[in-house]
């Protein structure tokens, strides 16, 4: 049973009090059943009122709302869904701490969606050294070094692609590198 002073949703209420809100809202997916679900009622019910207005916290019964739980893959119990204009931009599943509570809550709150921000691009071929400028890597046994791209300076990684298998990197052709062969590896 969760905390009085948390706002309960149900199936029918769920649209118009967490995706119809302007600001960010929590919902907390809980059963009767559940035994952590209580106590982590309890700390919701603190940082509520903790925070005031920054964020609304919510209450939705898992057993009698079988249809938002469904739409949102709910699978363990308690699960704190985050949303944000209408958006669904975090998930935390299972009990924590009232800190980790409160960091999340906070982290949750008005101008701070992470998922506004930018990545920082991958580098480029422009912002790469020259293949003709990179020293082959003698390995002994091995053919002469192959340059595959001008975006691998150290530490950096290539830019990635999504395809039905995962993640996978660009990778320019492969062409033999221009001017003499490290002492020591035949050409290939």
């Amino acid at each position: 049973m969760p905390a009085e002073s948390l706002i309960t949703v149900t199936d029918d209420t769920f649209a118009e009090t967490v995706l119809a809100a302007g600001g960010p809202v929590v919902v907390d997916v809980w059963a009767q059943w559940c035994p952590p679900c209580r106590p982590m009622a309890r700390t919701l019910a603190e940082l509520a009122t903790e925070l005031g207005d920054q964020i609304r916290i919510t209450t939705l019964d898992a057993d009698a709302n079988p249809a938002t739980v469904r739409a949102y893959r709910v699978t363990s119990m308690p699960t704190l869904l985050f949303f944000e204009r209408g958006r669904l931009t975090n998930t935390l599943v299972g009990a924590r701490p009232k800190a980790h509570l409160r960091k999340a809550l906070t982290a949750a709150g008005p101008y701070t969606n992470s998922f506004e921000y930018a990545r920082p691009p991958h580098p480029t071929a422009t912002t790469a050294a020259p293949v003709s400028q990179r020293a082959p890597v003698p390995t002994p046994g091995r053919c002469a070094p192959i340059a595959i791209g001008a975006w691998s300076p150290a530490g950096s990684h290539p830019p990635m692609r999504r395809t039905r298998h995962g993640t996978r990197p660009i990778l320019p052709a492969r062409q033999p590198v221009s001017g003499p062969v490290a002492p020591g590896l035949p050409r290939c």
